[in-house]
């Protein structure tokens, strides 16, 4: 439970730091306008949703690990884009990797710790408490790293977060089911 709970951890870090961060981060790493920047926000959170919508065909084909890997990979890759970019362009096209990436994990925490815990309320409980926690932390931590490093370096430790979140996503997968497990809305 502990391990799921940490993937939630690391997916809240960077998915909650990036959506207060992101605009901020393309202004003051790039030099571009503040139109920009909000752009690079909008395109993180619309490919995150675009992403949501053929989320749960991708999850019933690979599975809930095989998706997270991959997930994580591409989330990965969208933050080495970012830190490594100083163009607009590139920045905000690493945004939309990232975003594509980041849609499916925290969902996919809280249904793992749904059916590991001793019952659905107290798992997602659980993986919630963490994965919030981090969430609520992260934004300020993350200004203070960028004030004391800098705004790419905190996207390299974000990078380093998302491959974390990958090689933990053994932990999602589903146990053998001793209750029933919930049917996505759309399967009925």
């Amino acid at each position: 439970m502990f391990v799921i709970g940490l993937v939630g951890v690391c997916a809240a870090v960077v998915e909650l730091s990036s959506m207060q961060w992101a605009a901020v981060y393309t202004i003051a790493v790039t030099g571009s306008s503040e139109a920009v920047g909000a752009v690079a926000y909008a395109v993180f959170a619309g490919f995150m949703v675009l992403a949501r919508f053929r989320a749960d065909a991708v999850i019933g084909r690979f599975g809930p690990v095989r998706t997270v890997r991959w997930a994580a990979v591409l989330a990965t890759l969208g933050t080495v884009v970012i830190a490594a970019g100083r163009v607009p362009a590139v920045t905000v096209t690493g945004f939309a990797l990232f975003g594509v990436g980041m849609a499916v994990v925290i969902p996919l925490v809280f249904a793992a710790a749904g059916n590991a815990g001793k019952d659905t309320a107290t798992g997602v409980a659980g993986a919630a408490t963490m994965t919030y926690l981090a969430g609520l932390a992260a934004p300020g931590a993350t200004g203070w790293l960028a004030d004391a490093a800098s705004f790419p370096a905190v996207f390299w430790v974000f990078a380093a977060l998302t491959a974390v979140m990958g090689l933990l996503a053994g932990a999602l997968r589903p146990a053998a089911a001793s209750r029933p497990v919930p049917v996505p809305a759309g399967e009925r």
